[in-house]
């Protein structure tokens, strides 16, 4: 099973908290239910790769987790744990999503 952990880390790339939700299941959520691809920033998250946002890139990526929580109770939890790590960047804080 793949695995895509999300994580808060400094700008030395130290990692400062790990979120417990494998962010995959948000993805094939997205696969299945997001044809359009209208959560565009979302859809810039490499499944194999790393995806780095910043304080100013995690404002869109908050609006978007936001919309997909209210479209998804399924998954509500998981992007909630998700949106508030999130929240948590900072100039010298960066989310890192680190895909399989």
């Amino acid at each position: 099973m793949q695995v895509m952990d999300v994580v808060l880390e400094n700008e030395h790339q130290q990692p400062i908290k790990k979120s417990a939700v494998n962010f995959v299941d948000v993805l094939l959520y997205m696969e299945e239910r997001d044809k359009d691809k209208s959560l565009k920033t979302l859809w810039t998250i490499d499944p194999y790769g790393y995806t780095v946002f910043n304080q100013y890139q995690t404002t869109a990526l908050i609006a978007e987790l936001e919309i997909l929580a209210g479209k998804a109770p399924e998954i509500r939890d998981k992007l909630t744990q998700v949106i508030n790590l999130a929240k948590e960047v900072t100039a010298h804080r960066y989310l890192r999503f680190i895909g399989d």
